[in-house]
């Protein structure tokens, strides 16, 4: 069972630093002769117990392992990785190189792991060296424009009409409303995606830029977006965090009409594929802003199947799969955050949201919103997105300017 933790964030700049010589520890939990009940709520216990206690960023490894004894002949692996050491692509990784090693132990087969060409702490001194040269020049323009753009763009939960105050103390708390999209929706996204030449994840994150659009009436507005960074064939067999996350910029001054925005939208993905290398936090430090997180927390992440975790066969009695974290625990990166899933037998979705600041039914609305549009550009990808709802749900909410958005940035003195 493989899952991602997180640390205790302090404020200030952080900075990976590579140990010469780490040990994992593995606790051992002894669950053996216990009922099937009493087994299954002492392994909820024991994922609580891992998942809830925080990585300490001074204190490595960020990586904790328990070994769950169910049986004589069954156990279970917990191995729970901080997100600032591995990203998901990391854990694919992971996960086969686990599975292919325990064949070999289970005999039968040569050593089956190759020495990789690169490893994190090269990536870590070529990127060092990068950034003491002009090799990012280039990107950091591309970057410091879409800032001075969108900047001020960006959707934090308190634009959203029905978001609560921000709590003062004490740790979020958050709830879950998941779903499926019927089967003929789903050839139709699939189509429609193709005919457009648009990737589902462009095709979802236009959707939810038009719901949030509608919501905040923003001549503009900005969405995270997340890219693997692993366009270097040396770097797509390294485990380690190369994923950044950057700004995709909308523009609906111009009421677009459902294909324009698409066709934007992809540019946007395309142009910030094309400058992926950046880290987010040098980039800061050459515009010597420092944008904060803490209203910064609304996204969308399409994944497919096949990209996640989970092993389809079982190999010499070994399956790993990836957990399904406590609703408590799993929103950690989002206050609201939608989660598509593609696979074989359809899409799926998961609304995750934190419970201090959003109604379970205005996300329940949100949800509505979101099939709607999915709906409206399917049937009439030419319509202006401005008009895809007959009446905005929210209109007599008051608009934030862009002006008093500006908090979002702050300068570095």
């Amino acid at each position: 069972m493989l899952a991602f933790g997180h640390g205790i964030y302090k404020p200030g700049f952080y900075r990976q630093s590579i140990s010469e010589s780490v040990r994992v520890e593995i606790r051992g939990v002894d669950l053996a002769g216990l009922s099937a009940p009493a087994t299954a709520d002492g392994i909820q216990e024991t994922l609580h117990e891992d998942v809830g206690g925080q990585f300490d960023y001074e204190k490595p490894p960020l990586v904790r392992a328990t070994l769950v004894k169910r049986g004589p002949q069954e156990h279970l692996l917990i191995i729970l990785v901080d997100h600032a050491v591995a990203d998901a692509w990391s854990m694919r990784l992971l996960r086969t190189e686990l599975a292919l090693l325990y064949k070999y132990f289970c005999g039968g087969t040569e050593y089956p792991l190759s020495e990789p060409g690169l490893q994190y702490p090269d990536y870590g001194l070529w990127q060092n060296q990068a950034m003491a040269t002009t090799y990012f020049d280039e990107a950091t323009e591309y970057w410091r424009k879409q800032w001075a753009h969108f900047g001020s763009a960006r959707i934090a939960p308190r634009e959203l009409p029905f978001a609560a105050p921000a709590p003062r103390h004490g740790r979020p708390s958050f709830g879950a409303v998941r779903g499926t999209l019927e089967a003929h929706t789903c050839q139709e996204i699939r189509k429609f995606a193709r005919q457009s030449r648009v990737t589902l994840n462009t095709f979802f994150l236009a959707a939810y830029a038009v719901v949030l659009h509608s919501y905040t009436r923003k001549p503009q507005l900005a969405l995270w977006g997340h890219f693997s960074n692993r366009r270097r064939a040396d770097v797509q067999k390294t485990i380690g965090y190369f994923m950044h996350s950057h700004l995709i910029g909308l523009d609906f001054s111009a009421a677009p009409s459902g294909v324009e925005l698409l066709h934007q939208v992809r540019t946007k993905v395309l142009e910030g594929y094309d400058h992926q290398e950046m880290p987010l936090a040098y980039l800061w430090h050459r515009l010597n802003r420092w944008p904060r997180y803490a209203d910064t927390r609304v996204l969308l992440d399409y994944h497919r199947a096949d990209e996640t975790w989970e092993q389809a066969e079982p190999s010499h009695g070994l399956v790993i799969r990836r957990s399904q974290l406590p609703e408590s625990l799993s929103g950690r990166f989002s206050s609201l955050g939608v989660y598509i899933k593609d696979d074989s037998d359809g899409m799926s979705f998961s609304v995750q949201y934190a419970k201090d600041r959003f109604p379970p039914e205005a996300v329940g609305h949100l949800v509505e919103d979101l099939q709607l549009v999915i709906a409206r550009l399917l049937a009439q990808p030419d319509r202006k997105v401005s008009d895809y709802f007959d009446k905005p749900r929210y209109s007599d909410f008051p608009v934030r300017l862009a002006s008093e958005m500006s908090e979002f940035l702050s300068v570095d003195e």
